[in-house]
């Protein structure tokens, strides 16, 4: 029989009669991971791939009764809903660019949801995490 790694998985060794048994575990187990520090190693923040939004200038639109008020109504990338995002706001551009802001927004549906801001001329970037 082979060893186990601190991680739970098989390591088989020469002449291991339960080879194919230990990879077809280790198969699983690789599948079934949730990077908890159990199974295996824990992802750090960093290292989670985000995916960037541009929120053009141009696109904002007036609410209307809510004088200065503006809004875009933005659709989440590809694998994210909108109970389950995590998105921060970032200027884009100007003397500004890079700073995080806070603007409100809604649910507008599982995918889409609506961003308000004071400021028409500003452009941003979504980043979701």
């Amino acid at each position: 029989m082979g060893t186990t790694t601190t991680k739970g998985y098989k390591l088989p060794t020469k002449g291991d009669a339960d080879f194919w048994n230990q990879i077809e575990f280790d198969i699983q187990r690789l599948n079934d991971h949730k990077h908890d520090n159990i199974d295996s190693q824990p992802l750090s923040p960093p290292s989670i791939v985000k995916s960037v939004q541009t929120v053009s200038a141009g696109s904002w639109v007036a609410v209307p009764g809510q004088a200065g008020t503006f809004k875009q109504t933005l659709t989440v990338p590809a694998t994210y809903a909108v109970d389950g995002m995590i998105v921060k706001f970032f200027v884009d551009g100007g003397g500004e660019d890079g700073h995080q802001i806070f603007p409100s927004i809604q649910k507008v549906s599982s995918l889409t949801f609506d961003i308000f801001i004071n400021d028409n001329s500003v452009a941003l970037k979504a980043v979701y995490g």
